[in-house]
């Protein structure tokens, strides 16, 4: 098997991995992350760009400093995105457990674990509060 198209397949995985985690799905991976799962678009991307190098380098060696330069800043988005993880890349749930003490987001990881119908606890704000609420009181 070529292993270009298996790294070009796991590319396109990460790809559609962050896209769904943006949209909002996979809601218990935000709790089981440290925030590295918003730099897996362009990560993904670094995987689909690197199985081009050889093409590029045989076929259009005036472009290779192009071809690094979009693989540094794929690479530098990828890590930005990871540590900073600015607002505009959040799903909007995540937004609204980020107005709350760390402590309130810890029992909410708690309580996930303890609780498998969680998720409706996020489905609009008024529902996040409510939840987080609950958990002060306890």
């Amino acid at each position: 098997m070529n292993e270009l198209w298996i790294i070009r397949m796991l590319g396109i995985f990460f790809v559609m991995l962050g896209i769904v985690i943006r949209m909002g799905y996979l809601r218990k991976l935000y709790f089981a992350s440290r925030g590295g799962i918003y730099g897996y678009i362009p990560m993904g991307l670094v995987f689909i760009l690197y199985t081009f190098y050889e093409e590029v380098k045989t076929t259009r060696p005036e472009l290779i400093y192009y071809y690094y330069a979009a693989f540094g800043i794929l690479i530098a988005a990828a890590v930005y995105l990871s540590v900073a993880k600015p607002r505009f890349i959040k799903p909007a749930w995540t937004i609204w457990l980020d107005k709350y003490p760390e402590k309130v987001i810890k029992s909410m990881t708690e309580d996930i674990k303890n609780n498998p119908d969680w998720e409706k606890n996020t489905v609009n704000e008024e529902a996040v509060e409510r939840w987080a609420k609950s958990l002060k009181r306890k």
